[in-house]
């Protein structure tokens, strides 16, 4: 699933290749992928509206829609495989297709049809974003912040730091990534957590993340190439040796959720 990191690699591409132009056509292959609206009621109401701005919140792509009075969110979620590319080849995975002026086209790629692709206004969409918990990469989320949160409660490490209630944008690839390098346990109780264990958590997150952003987030190996160079230490490495103790890396399902862990660099 495209996290964090490969969505905001996603959204800047996508502001230096269709912010400001004028949406001519959309076409959907796939109708269930849109919300609220049928295919031909979401062409209506978008069509000959304005792309103002392209950003990210958690895992959406907010795009920014101008009409001639007021504007519209277009909350996109990639889900398990989607992706949206610029001017791509037509292909068979193809759900939603975005025709822009000055040539451009905008193409919702979802191999497993999992994406949404919801309209919504101002009140909506901010009443859905309320619901979201901090950026972990804003200048305002501190270790301290951090700290709170996890002590406040007894829970598992690993499932604590995934609910986006929480935490906005954190996936399983890089909260695996972030445990391993702060050497926590992913079912460590989160309350037993000490200041200094939540520092280098709230470092290593930081740390990760920026850099896999750097690097255009991970490729998935799905066919659906976004060109990402990230290579992780432990995610998708189990039975292989752990790069830092050299001990076999174990695979382990923490609260359904497929996760790779050294057990001798982590503790619980």
């Amino acid at each position: 699933m495209p996290e964090l990191p490969e969505v905001e690699s996603t959204v800047r591409s996508l502001q230096r290749d269709v912010i400001g132009r004028r949406i001519l056509h959309v076409e959907a292959t796939w109708p269930r992928m849109i919300e609220p609206y049928s295919p031909s009621e979401l062409s209506l109401r978008l069509v000959s509206k304005r792309i103002a701005a392209v950003w990210r919140r958690a895992k959406y792509i907010v795009v920014e829609v101008q009409g001639q009075n007021e504007r519209e969110i277009l909350l996109l979620h990639l889900r398990m495989s989607g992706r949206l590319l610029i001017n791509r080849t037509p292909s068979n995975h193809d759900r939603i297709t975005v025709t822009l002026s000055g040539g451009k086209t905008m193409r919702f790629v979802d191999p497993r049809k999992f994406g949404r692709f919801t309209l919504l206004d101002r009140g909506e969409f901010n009443e859905r974003m309320e619901k979201l918990g901090p950026e972990p990469l804003e200048d305002t989320f501190r270790w301290q912040d951090l700290y709170q949160i996890l002590t406040f409660r007894a829970r598992t490490l690993k499932p604590l730091l995934l609910d986006q209630s929480i935490i906005a944008g954190l996936g399983n690839i890089y909260v695996d990534e972030s445990l391993w390098s702060s050497a926590l346990h992913p079912l460590r109780n989160s309350k037993t957590l000490t200041p200094e264990e939540v520092k280098r958590l709230h470092q290593n997150i930081r740390r990760i993340l920026k850099r896999a952003i750097s690097l255009n987030g991970t490729d998935f190996g799905d066919g659906v190439v976004h060109n990402g160079k990230f290579v992780p230490q432990v995610y998708g490495r189990a039975g292989e040796e752990c790069r830092r103790c050299g001990s076999e890396l174990e695979r382990l399902v923490v609260a359904t959720r497929g996760t790779v862990v050294c057990n001798n660099c982590q503790r619980v």
